[in-house]
């Protein structure tokens, strides 16, 4: 017996043995994401992030503030630039409703000075966006504004 299930943004399929690599792309990649990792209704879940944003964010460990620039296109692809620690990359979305994201960040370049992964929430809060980012002992908060 097969079926599938389509859970966001996810597809399961219950397949013989060896089907599945034909069956289910791997959602590890590098670099910017694209319209292709992500569904087309997860994709309209965050239409409230569409365009390019950026802020001051806190890290609460350290003490520090820094600039998070994002740039989020209407398909999903997105790019994500920490300017002063000269990293950056890209988020894969994890979950999402229409006023809140879930995703995991991916550095791509500048690894040695950032984080190279965590989870990033963003919430819609009437027109700008809070952003937190967690990683194994971090914690960092702030609100970005649309430019």
């Amino acid at each position: 017996m097969r079926g599938c299930v389509l859970v966001i943004p996810f597809l399961f399929c219950a397949c013989e043995r060896g089907e599945h690599d034909k069956n289910i792309k791997s959602e590890q990649g590098h670099g910017r994401t694209s319209a292709a990792d992500t569904p087309q209704s997860a994709n309209s879940a965050v239409s409230f992030m569409v365009g390019h944003w950026e802020g001051n964010v806190h890290q609460q460990e350290t003490n520090t503030n820094y600039l998070v620039r994002v740039s989020y296109r209407d398909d999903g692809s997105n790019d994500i630039t920490y300017p002063a620690d000269r990293c950056g990359g890209h988020w894969t979305l994890v979950s999402a409703s229409a006023s809140e994201a879930t995703f995991t960040e991916h550095i791509d370049y500048g690894t040695s000075q950032c984080t190279p992964t965590g989870t990033v929430v963003i919430k819609d809060v009437g027109g700008q966006m809070s952003y937190e980012w967690r990683g194994k002992a971090e914690v960092v908060t702030g609100e970005l504004h649309r430019k």
